[in-house]
């Protein structure tokens, strides 16, 4: 669905002192590009994954397997956007070496 106009503005939400990468959770949105539908559909309030879909919920799954400071919790996959949680811990060699 293409947009005519151009997107308003937006104010960062960011904590301007706050450390985004120590530990916590952090609740993301990643929109595509333009806000094209790729990711699918919705039929009769279901979402179907399209081909690109399914490779944003299989590369979601595989965070964990490439940042293992990182795992992932609850996430949503939507027709223009992904919502989701990540969980950032210290990983267990740099937990020891502070001891």
């Amino acid at each position: 669905m293409p947009i005519d106009k151009p997107l308003p503005e937006r104010k960062s939400i960011r904590l301007p002192a706050f450390d985004y990468a120590q530990e916590g959770a952090f609740f993301i949105t990643i929109l595509s590009y333009h806000r094209k539908y790729l990711f699918g559909h919705i039929t009769q309030e279901e979402m179907h994954l399209s081909p690109i879909g399914g490779i944003v919920k299989e590369v979601w799954e595989s965070i964990h397997f490439h940042f293992p400071q990182a795992s992932t919790d609850c996430f949503v996959v939507m027709p223009n956007h992904i919502h989701g949680i990540i969980n950032i811990v210290r990983a267990r060699h740099e937990v020891s070496s502070l001891r």
